[in-house]
């Protein structure tokens, strides 16, 4: 009788982890070239497909939006929803943005609020992953959908070390970790 038990326990346990599918994300690595060939460079971003989502905003985000991946995962599209909707009901088709997987483009600009203040230089190389990761050495922020944050994350952006952005008119903002326990941002006019 135990033993029987604990097969059945085995064979549902089994059958559950194979029908739990892994979160699905659209990763853009960054890279310093428009052939996205060279040193892994600047910043990047990783975006759970299929959900809605507010970003470059800190709130529940000025924008949302939506990331599709078509069925033979060769193409993503993002598209953009009305301000404050975070149910991404007011669909605005103007606003699509398509990246063809394994393509080079340059960096989009989720990340930095509404305002545009922060120029991003850097190309991203679009991939679709199960598990994004990030370089070892760099920095990640990260929005979830839940409170405790235990959930997948959302969507999340990344900076390479030595990274630099054109911050305002006249002046860098660059981010450097020095060591495994420090990280700076300091900005140079």
């Amino acid at each position: 009788m135990v033993g029987s038990k604990l097969t059945l326990s085995l064979i549902v346990g089994l059958i559950f982890v194979l029908t739990v599918k892994a979160a699905l994300y659209v990763q853009m690595t960054p890279y310093s070239d428009q052939n996205c060939k060279n040193q892994q460079y600047g910043v990047g971003f990783s975006f759970l497909v299929g959900q809605c989502m507010g970003v470059g905003d800190n709130g529940v985000g000025a924008t949302n939006i939506k990331v599709k991946v078509d069925g033979s995962h060769s193409n993503v599209t993002i598209s953009e929803y009305g301000n404050y909707d975070t149910q991404c009901g007011t669909y605005n088709p103007n606003l699509d943005v398509s990246y063809e997987v394994g393509g080079c483009y340059r960096a989009p600009s989720y990340s930095d609020g509404s305002n545009n203040f922060i120029k991003y230089a850097n190309f991203v190389y679009v991939t679709i992953e199960e598990n994004p990761n990030i370089p070892i050495y760099g920095y990640r922020n990260s929005w979830y959908a839940d409170s405790k944050c235990i959930s997948n994350p959302q969507w999340f952006f990344f900076f390479t070390n030595n990274t630099s952005f054109k911050y305002g008119d006249d002046a860098y903002l660059t981010y450097s970790c020095l060591d495994a326990e420090r990280m700076y941002f300091y900005i140079i006019n």
